[in-house]
């Protein structure tokens, strides 16, 4: 696996390749789906395998008002596109001059005059180009004079039952980065873990906060620093795994929310009480990993119920993480 800049000279690198193109937010399940076809194509035509994405959503450069929170960042992201098993990441820096490109410059400069492309696996849905010009139908119709093929990849689908207040109904919905945000941000945990295949991941700097979970709680939490631009899942509490710099796991509990028995009109904190470690971790990045949601955020009448509350999570929090591995 080799990950590079498109930006940087790489012809010589991929002599022919079958691209994968895609923001592939999340590398859910519909994305490796997409990725492997375009694996499976390069191997029975003996050539390179590229994922071809960008350093960030291109809406935040075309129209930042209409960005979406991202479920990951850029090295979270290359580190999931690592395990899918392709031969290349190529990340494209999406600047204003980029988004000023024409779909068929894009097509000269990147996909032939960097990657030598062979063939294009991208979704039905796939825009590029200034004002979204490109599309399969482009790529299909200039690919042959260039060399290259397209294959079109249908949006994998699974069902998905939605709630209607009085009644449910299950539907097949396309399995997008779209949905999964909307299933963090209603705190459908773990049907937006099934979609990601793997536990919803955040990493940050602990930070020092109030101090107030050790000295006056009994209950030392690590305060997470947050990419501001990544979506973070509805305040509660949650069960959860985390992963220290030094490769030791650990079960946690985490507290997303404004911690309303203390402060009024809080920001969101991010913070995680690491079960059996007892160490300083200030100022080190850490990842949390969330399993399940057990409980909303709430306001507790004294700082003796939110104690006995935060005992009974724990142990709630222990049975549920017993049978994961560390």
């Amino acid at each position: 696996m080799t990950i590079f800049n498109i930006e940087d000279n790489v012809r010589d690198l991929v002599k022919a390749s079958v691209v994968a193109i895609g923001v592939f937010d999340g590398v859910h399940l519909g994305h490796r789906a997409l990725i492997e076809e375009a694996a499976s194509l390069a191997k029975d035509k003996g050539i390179s395998s590229v994922v071809l994405t960008f350093d960030r959503h291109p809406l935040e450069i075309i129209n930042k008002d209409k960005a979406p929170l991202m479920i990951m960042d850029l090295e979270q992201k290359v580190a999931k596109l690592k395990e899918v098993g392709v031969d290349y990441v190529a990340v494209l820096k999406f600047d204003l001059k980029r988004s000023h490109q024409s779909a068929h410059e894009f097509i000269e400069e990147v996909l032939v005059g960097a990657l030598n492309v062979r063939s294009v696996v991208v979704g039905n849905d796939f825009r590029f180009g200034r004002d979204r010009e490109g599309s399969v139908e482009y790529l299909a119709k200039y690919g042959p004079s260039y060399g290259f093929e397209v294959t079109s990849f249908e949006l994998v689908t699974r069902q998905h039952k939605f709630d209607e207040g009085v009644t449910e109904s299950t539907v097949e919905v396309p399995i997008s980065s779209t949905l999964i945000r909307s299933l963090l941000s209603s705190g459908e945990l773990e049907k937006a873990s099934h979609l990601l295949s793997r536990y919803p991941t955040y990493i940050g700097k602990v930070l020092h906060g109030h101090a107030r979970g050790g000295a006056e709680l009994g209950f030392p939490t690590a305060n997470i620093e947050v990419n501001k631009r990544i979506i973070i899942p509805k305040v509660g509490v949650y069960a959860s795994l985390v992963l220290l710099d030094d490769g030791r796991r650990f079960r946690s509990a985490t507290s997303i929310g404004t911690r309303p028995t203390f402060l009024e009109n809080a920001e969101i904190s991010f913070e995680t009480y690491i079960l059996d470690l007892n160490e300083d971790i200030y100022e080190r990045t850490i990842e949390v990993s969330l399993v399940q949601r057990i409980r909303d955020d709430k306001k507790f009448d004294s700082k003796e119920d939110l104690v006995n509350q935060m005992e009974n999570d724990i142990v709630k929090i222990r049975s549920l993480l017993a049978t994961i591995s560390l």
